[in-house]
Order: structure tokens, then C-alpha cells, then sequence
């Protein structure tokens, strides 16, 4: 955005004439700041969370655990903690104290609805990683939808089609329980039925969902889902853009409304242009467990051909041992990611 700016591209300055983009580079600035504090160290380099005090929790063997941090898309008013988080402080998805605990999350809802954009924004967009998807309201339950969910698939469809066009990634599009796992108070929710914030869009970018190690894209592969992300992102400006500019053409008295819509690319994580949050060794808040029937069968089918070409359980990458020296706990306090990273160390296969 900023380059076609300074470049001056026609398309883009066009639509500046209708609307405003306001971007949130990173809303987990301190969990992003700790990942770089020691990146050897794959506890650290791959945190998720944020990096909010320390809470505890006793589990049922009267066992005493610590940990800090929250995960910021579990943390919006939206369902809050009705299914897809943890009440417990060590998860990798956990909701956190309560709704809007974190002032992660309370910066988003009051640049949103406490602030002078309020009523005024017509797109929301969050970017996460990873699994290639386009998610749509809403994520809490299967078959629980928006009334103008049509409005928001055509649009999801058209931004995946631009998607694909650049280097042929292929995107899923979606609510969260039919393409990936459901889940509550993410952000994207919460800006559609509380902000009232018509496009409203999570996308989980690059790589795919089957990708081993999906949370360390190879550096090569950085610019050109920016590229490809960045024509999706376009579709979403310019339906609103053409909206305002509709509605513009309707109006007999301009001076009874505001003078410019708005449109807020946001996150997690988040989170991040998205709420960039950093991730705990290799995931965010997924859990390997779609319920789409069609997406179920593609990763069968994959899984299935991978076991035949490897006879045995097997780890995805080679610092699983030096991972469990540091944190000897690591299988059991993140077992989604691990069982994903390291199945073979874990004895988790």
C-alpha cells in the first residue's frame, strides 16, 4: 500500500479518492519484541501469545503451572471462551481473564468503536498464518452465518481468484468450522456483529494447511505472498470503494454525511497487519481437527499418501530433543503444536 502510494499507481490513488486505509502493522508489539530477543531458542523464536503477566492454574492432580501471555484472537467480546479456547494459562489458546483483558485487544475495539472512525469503517481484514484460507463471519459454530453472508462469500470468492492468479496459490474461503476448527472471540467476529463492520475477514496467508513447518516460510517465499496478498486485499478496497462511490452518486445533500468511508486492515496475529501474534514452537491457535467435509477428505487423502511413502513415525524437523531439554514439559503444555512438529519425539504418532 505504502509503495503504490510513493509509486503513485493509478488504481490505488483512485480509490484513495473514497475512502481511507488506516493499517495496524503489529498489534502484539510485545510478543513480536520477545520473539527477536533470542532466536535460537525455539521457545522464544516461536512464541505465540502475548506477553501479559504471569497467571496460574492448578490442575486436577493439584499440579501448580505458571505462564504468561494470551492469546489475543481468543480475547474479543465476541462468544467469549464458548469453544476453540482454554481456560488455562499454559495453553497456546488461552482466552485470557476475561473479554478485552488484554490491552492488545482494547486498543483494537477503541480505535474501532471508541474514536472517530466509529460508524465510519466498512471492511475489517486481520492476516494471520498459516493454512491459505479466506474466513468469513462466523467462527464460533458451524452453520451460524451473517444475513448478508452471500454479500461476504462473493467478495471472499473474487479475492481468492486474484489470490491465484499471481503465482497460483490456492485459498480456501469459508467460516472457521467449515475449513479449519471453529473457535470464539477472535476479532473478526467481533468487528462484524458488534462494530457492525459489513467485510469483515480473517486470512490465515501462506503456507498450506498440510505444510510441516508451516510457521517458518522459507524467506523466499516472503515477498511473494506480500504480492499475492495484496491483489486479495485490493478486491475487499475496491468494493468499498465502489460503494462509496455509489452511495456518493445517491446523495442530493453531500453535507449530511461523513466525508470518507473508511477501511481498516487489522489483527491478531494479532496477530500484525494482522494481531501478529508470535507463535509457541510451530502453531498459533489451530488445532489440527477440520470439520468440512470436503477439507476432512483432502487432508485423509494426503495423509494417506504420505504414510505410504514413509513407513514410519517421523518428525517434521530436527530440534525436537534440543526443544525438550529446555522445556521438558513441552509435549504435554503444547501438544497441538508439537504432535505436529516433533510426533516421534512425543510419542505422539
Amino acid at each position: 500500500l505504502a509503495n503504490g502510494i510513493l509509486q503513485n499507481d493509478t488504481k490505488l490513488m483512485k480509490m484513495l479518492e473514497n475512502i481511507e486505509i488506516v493499517v495496524f502493522p503489529v498489534l502484539n508489539p510485545d510478543g513480536y519484541e520477545y520473539t527477536r530477543s533470542d532466536p535460537r531458542n525455539a521457545l522464544v523464536r516461536m512464541w505465540r501469545k502475548s506477553r501479559s503477566h504471569e497467571r496460574c492454574a492448578t490442575n486436577r492432580n493439584g499440579e501448580k503451572s505458571c505462564c504468561r501471555g494470551t492469546d489475543l484472537n481468543r480475547n474479543f467480546a465476541y462468544k467469549f471462551a464458548e469453544t476453540g479456547t482454554s481456560y488455562h494459562p499454559c495453553s497456546e489458546i488461552y482466552h485470557g481473564a476475561g473479554p478485552f483483558s488484554e490491552p492488545e485487544s482494547r486498543n483494537v475495539r477503541d480505535a474501532i468503536i471508541n474514536s472517530d472512525l466509529t460508524g465510519r469503517i466498512d471492511a475489517y481484514v486481520t492476516l494471520h498464518a498459516y493454512s491459505q484460507l479466506f474466513i468469513y463471519p462466523f467462527s464460533n459454530r458451524k452453520r451460524h452465518y451473517p444475513q448478508d453472508v452471500a454479500e461476504l462469500k462473493k467478495v471472499a470468492q473474487k479475492a481468492v481468484s486474484a489470490i491465484s492468479r499471481l503465482f497460483g496459490t490456492h485459498y480456501l474461503i469459508g467460516t472457521g468450522p467449515e475449513i479449519i476448527y471453529a473457535y470464539a472471540g477472535g476479532s473478526s467476529d467481533w468487528a462484524k456483529e458488534t462494530a457492525k463492520i459489513k467485510y469483515s475477514y480473517t486470512i490465515e496467508l501462506r503456507p498450506s494447511y498440510y505444510s510441516w513447518n508451516g510457521f517458518v516460510l522459507n524467506k523466499a517465499l516472503l515477498v511473494p505472498t506480500a504480492r499475492e496478498t495484496f491483489d486479495g486485499i485490493m478486491v475487499v478496497l475496491d468494493t468499498v470503494a465502489s460503494e462509496a462511490r455509489e452511495k456518493s452518486s445517491q446523495i442530493i445533500q453531500p453535507s449530511n454525511i461523513p466525508s470518507q468511508q473508511q477501511f481498516i486492515p487489522a489483527q491478531t496475529r494479532q496477530t500484525t497487519l494482522a494481531p501478529s501474534t508470535t507463535r509457541m514452537p510451530m502453531l498459533i491457535h489451530r488445532q489440527p481437527q477440520p470439520q468440512h467435509q470436503h477439507f476432512q477428505q483432502q487432508k485423509s487423502q494426503h495423509l494417506s499418501s504420505h504414510s505410504a511413502s514413509s513407513s514410519s513415525c517421523r518428525d517434521s524437523v530436527e530440534d525436537c530433543n534440543r526443544w525438550l531439554s529446555q522445556s521438558p514439559l513441552l509435549c504435554s503444555t503444547s501438544r497441538l503444536s508439537m504432535k505436529r512438529q516433533c510426533p516421534k519425539t512425543c510419542n505422539l504418532c
